[in-house]
């Protein structure tokens, strides 16, 4: 069996369809307007269980099981296609620059390929296959677990940075926490957070369930508040807070069948679960008891792996089986009142098979999934993610599952050099330093955030993309002349670092003028001569 968890077969979806038609009556013609349309559909050799990504330049990266990973245009057209070993099952995830796409593969590698021409820029062979996506942090690094029940970290270039032995298979993509903490689940039902160099931070066991599977295939969801979200094959939803040496349990929601399909943030501190009984739930992301458990619950149908998607207004979308062989997009309000579902009579576009892979919003209002029948679908919705702090799965459009980060831009005057700009992560410090060049002095930082903006060496607090700036100035000196007994001179003032005022120097009838004395002084032998101002000359 080449997919580690085997899609359920034909047999199973005509009973499903039976279980579904006693609980869910969808009228064929629901009077509704449906505000999406099909914008184009991208075609492959093989069934997509990958979930797509999307670069700045509206690039979409998708594998599938005809072993590749292809590139398509934002026509639909095939860009290029790259061909693994294998099948390709793990979701890409993208650099920070968009240049490189990360994918694993059923070859036990996992490759790093140019987004420009779909060129091999380096690969790296684990033990076993790959279906894990990797997650990708500010500095480029990789991260990633293998059914070798090893999880890796890989600098950019390809080179081991460590191997952190889990001892189970791990399916479960990582999500990289604030200072750089991973977070991910195993087969036997551990979630690991593992530090950035390797050492095991804590781990957390969920319970056993009496005739299920506890394994933990759902993708950890973060907010910045510190807390984890994920779902078990024993049924139940979680909410983990991180409490540096330990996790401590915030709540849990039992369901009726596995969680397998990772959780997403809605706008409104709530967090969306599907479970494999159907039903999409919203729960309160901070709740002191199950009794407030959930805030609302929805049938949608059978939804394996594919995780939902939630817009900016805080409407979420989710693909299900409904039986009879129908596949629905739903789209549900915050509320949890159904705004609008794909089950309508000459509807805009069908979904004619299995969606395995997880809604892709982005942010031009492109709905992205793949699909059983072989094809990338593209749908105009008109509205783009949320601003949440995990609205889809792998976080972003990149599919990178990191921390969130801003942009910390300098500007200065002339006189000296800033360093720090860049991506830097959510509540850090970022250092910020000025260097006023030889002839020039600080005069102070402007901007927001800043701890002491007389320091030249001071630090922002990245809580939102930051603006500063670096002010210098010129040094000026005193230029003071003496004179002698036997005539005048003229020429002193104040003057600016590097100039070279003139002085001048008259006698008095009966005197010769003999010279200057000083440093500095560019002819001392003339009466008319100038003098480089680099510090107070006398």
């Amino acid at each position: 069996m080449k997919r580690f968890l085997q899609i359920p077969s034909q047999t199973y979806f005509q009973c499903l369809c039976y279980t579904v038609s006693a609980f869910l009556i969808i009228p064929s013609a629901w009077a509704q307007t449906i505000p999406a349309t099909l914008s184009w559909t991208g075609e492959t050799q093989g069934i997509i269980f990958s979930s797509p990504v999307i670069d700045n330049n509206g690039i979409v990266y998708v594998g599938s099981n005809d072993n590749n990973l292809t590139a398509f245009n934002t026509d639909g057209s095939i860009k290029w296609t790259f061909t693994s070993g294998n099948w390709v099952d793990s979701s890409p995830a993208l650099s920070k620059d968009g240049r490189t796409v990360y994918v694993g593969s059923w070859d036990n590698h996992l490759y790093a390929v140019n987004s420009d021409d779909g060129s091999l820029n380096w690969s790296f062979e684990s033990n076993s296959y790959i279906t894990s996506s990797p997650a990708v942090d500010l500095n480029g690094r990789v991260y990633f677990g293998s059914m070798d029940s090893i999880f890796y970290a890989l600098e950019s270039n390809g080179s081991l940075a460590w191997e952190y032995f889990v001892g189970q298979p791990v399916f479960s993509s990582p999500a990289i926490g604030d200072n750089g903490t991973l977070y991910f689940g195993d087969e036997n039902g551990t979630l690991h957070a593992v530090n950035p160099d390797g050492t095991v931070k804590w781990t957390y066991e969920v319970e056993d369930v009496v005739d299920t599977n506890k394994s933990i295939l759902s993708s950890p969801a973060l907010d910045t508040s510190g807390n984890i979200y994920f779902g078990s094959g024993n049924g139940f939803c979680y909410s983990l807070s991180d409490d540096e040496n330990n996790a401590s349990l915030n709540w849990k929601y039992e369901t009726g069948d596995r969680v397998d399909s990772s959780p997403v943030l809605g706008i409104n501190d709530e967090v969306f679960f599907v479970s494999r009984d159907g039903y999409m739930r919203s729960l309160p992301t901070f709740s002191a008891s199950t009794e407030n458990l959930p805030n609302w619950e929805v049938f949608v149908g059978d939804v394996f792996y594919s995780t939902p998607v939630v817009d900016e207004n805080g409407r979420v979308y989710v693909i299900g089986y409904t039986g009879g062989g129908e596949n629905h997009l739903f789209a549900y309000d915050a509320s949890g009142t159904k705004a609008w579902d794909s089950n309508v009579s000459s509807p805009p576009f069908e979904i004619p098979s299995v969606v395995d892979s997880s809604l892709l919003l982005s942010d031009d209002g492109n709905l992205y999934f793949g699909c059983f029948d072989k094809k990338l679908y593209c749908l105009d919705i008109g509205v783009g993610p949320a601003n949440s702090d995990w609205p889809m799965f792998g976080r972003t459009s990149r599919r990178d599952s990191d921390w969130p980060s801003f942009n910390l831009s300098i500007s200065t005057t002339t006189g000296g050099v800033v360093t720090a700009s860049g991506m830097h992560y959510l509540g850090t410090d970022a250092l910020i330093s000025a260097n006023p060049y030889i002839g020039y002095s600080f005069d102070g930082w402007t901007g927001e955030g800043i701890s002491d903006p007389s320091q030249s060496s001071t630090t922002v607090s990245i809580t939102q993309d930051r603006s500063v700036s670096a002010s210098f100035s010129i040094n000026s000196y005193d230029l003071t002349l003496v004179e002698a007994l036997g005539g005048s001179v003229s020429g002193s003032g104040t003057f600016d670092h590097g100039s070279t005022p003139t002085i001048t120097a008259t006698p008095n009838i009966g005197y010769s003028f003999t010279g200057w004395i000083g440093t500095g002084v560019a002819d001392p032998s003339s009466s008319s001569t100038t003098v480089s101002m680099t510090e107070a000359r006398t």
